[in-house]
């Protein structure tokens, strides 16, 4: 899982294989998976009302996945924090 510190679009049919070894295994698993340490402005909040999630994190997520032709997947924790513990545990 790729974590970016600061509704899914699927476009999997314009994956290719990436010569660049930065994303060549994002392009693999045809998927970029983004913690989302939900309640701070600086990171994502989640609207309590919609459910709606926004923020800096979602959207370098959506246009990272977009640029190299993957899914991208939101994965919420309920605090920034939380995020480092789901690396840690391969969450």
């Amino acid at each position: 899982m790729l974590m970016i510190a600061i509704g899914a679009i699927p476009q999997l049919a314009f994956a290719q294989q990436s010569q660049d070894p930065r994303v060549a295994d994002l392009v693999q698993a045809a998927n970029l998976r983004v913690g989302l340490g939900l309640g701070s402005p600086a990171l994502a909040l989640k609207n309590p009302t919609t459910g709606d999630v926004r923020g800096p994190a979602v959207d370098l997520g959506r246009a990272l996945a977009a640029r190299i032709g993957v899914e991208y997947i939101a994965v919420e924790y309920p605090r920034p924090r939380a995020v480092l513990e789901g690396i840690q545990t391969k969450a």
